[in-house]
């Protein structure tokens, strides 16, 4: 032994005393703390003591669950049923844990080395807890989570492989939230797309239509209803000119429709898209027109967005000569905005040879309508003519409108501001 110890003492290695753990004891021993700590004694007493601080908080639970998902290789099982049955029974009402408690099965057949009919039945076994969920909850926040599942669930198959089930449970949750008066309009989006990627664009064009009933102020879906219109016209043979009219006559009209639904202010993409599709429209020239006349004198909240697309699809159409001919039947309509003036004289402006008598027109009649109290017409006008390099003119507007206005200060400032800018 004196030897031993010799040798270990000239070696200079440490030498192990009775009681002393080696390094692979530490690492054993720090293993099975981590075992031990996820399987879950620890995190099972922190995730108690939480929600009983936090009692109302799903939020917190979801993101503990999903903790749990991170460490796929311990066996957390437990831990996840305690979240999960917490969910369900202190969240009955809330969409974000119902659909966590949903979905369970099929978390757990990916967990193992599940074959297809385990995963098929996995999958079931989520539609009834679903079904479960819509009976007490059929909201729309709870249909759209359960359609928008179905949804990721039929896009891991390749085309033309999803199973037959599951894309007839799909179709039937999208009508479920429909009778329900509970579709969104992802709801309905998502509804026609699946029935174009099936091959039944009639039953599609139904849905749009049903979309743009219950959410008529959505630009979405009335722009996804025009085209699908559209495409109809194009790709349907058509048997007779009859079939042709009526169906021409139904694009146009649901296209003036969805400018009447939508505001100004938040479908600008849509009222471009739809002029498009109006311009494509043969032979429908005096139907749309009319349709245009008779929804700037019908429709109260829309007319002024009407007004702009008239003159527009006139001047897209037929050119110039027909949106002045347009434009001056607007400016009978009164009273007149200073929107469309402003619109009318951009028109004009918009050419490539201006008619300045016709331009100058347009501003004198806004002046003699808003002169006293816009300002932003008075500066138009002096740019206008500054464009031109007409500066006599420019003084003269000036001094008309420092004379005109109700309060000339804020059109003084707009002034200075447009020198700096021009300088």
């Amino acid at each position: 032994e004196e030897e031993e110890e010799e040798e270990a003492s000239t070696t200079g290695e440490p030498q192990q005393q009775d009681g002393d753990v080696t390094i692979s004891e530490i690492d054993k021993t720090a293993m099975e703390a981590k075992d031990a700590f996820f399987a879950c004694a620890i995190p099972k007493v922190v995730f108690k003591n939480a929600t009983k601080n936090i009692p109302n908080n799903s939020e917190f639970r979801i993101k503990f669950l999903n903790i749990c998902f991170l460490f796929s290789d311990l066996d957390t099982e437990s831990l996840k049923d305690l979240i999960y049955d917490s969910l369900l029974n202190d969240f009955p009402t809330d969409a974000d844990s119902r659909y966590m408690w949903s979905v369970r099965p099929l978390d757990q057949a990916r967990s193992k080395s599940s074959s297809v009919a385990d995963m098929e039945n996995a999958l079931r076994e989520c539609f009834t807890r679903f079904d479960q969920a819509l009976t007490s909850l059929p909201s729309e926040q709870m249909f759209d989570r359960y359609i928008r599942f179905l949804s990721d669930q039929i896009g891991r198959y390749e085309s033309g492989t999803v199973p037959s089930f599951l894309q007839e449970q799909h179709e039937q949750i999208c009508e479920r939230a429909h009778s329900a008066t509970a579709a969104s309009a992802f709801a309905y989006t998502d509804w026609i797309n699946s029935l174009l990627r099936t091959g039944k664009p009639d039953a599609a064009i139904n849905v749009s239509e049903w979309a743009v009933t219950n959410l008529p102020n959505n630009g979405q879906l009335w722009s996804l209803r025009v085209e699908l219109l559209a495409k109809d016209i194009a790709l349907k043979p058509l048997t007779n000119i009859t079939d042709m009219e009526k169906s021409r006559r139904e694009l146009a009209k649901t296209t003036l429709a969805a400018l009447r639904h939508v505001p100004r202010s938040e479908s600008s993409q849509l009222r471009f898209t739809l002029l498009g599709l109006l311009n494509q429209i043969p032979s429908e020239d005096d139907r749309i027109e009319s349709l245009f006349k008779d929804s700037i004198q019908n429709d109260i909240t829309a007319k002024e967005t009407f007004k702009v697309l008239f003159i527009d699809w006139a001047l897209i159409k037929h050119g110039i000569s027909k949106a002045r001919v347009v434009y001056q039947t607007v400016l009978q309509m009164l009273p007149v905005s200073v929107d469309i003036f402003s619109h009318c004289i951009a028109v004009e402006r918009s050419q490539t040879v201006i008619n300045m008598d016709l331009t100058r027109s347009l501003f004198e009649r806004a002046l003699m309508a808003h002169g006293v109290t816009d300002t932003s017409l008075w500066l138009e006008y002096i740019h206008f003519e500054k464009d031109q390099k007409q500066f006599d003119r420019c003084q003269n507007i000036y001094f008309r409108a420092t004379k005109q206005l109700k309060d000339a200060t804020e059109f003084m400032k707009g002034y200075d501001l447009q020198q700096e800018m021009l300088a």
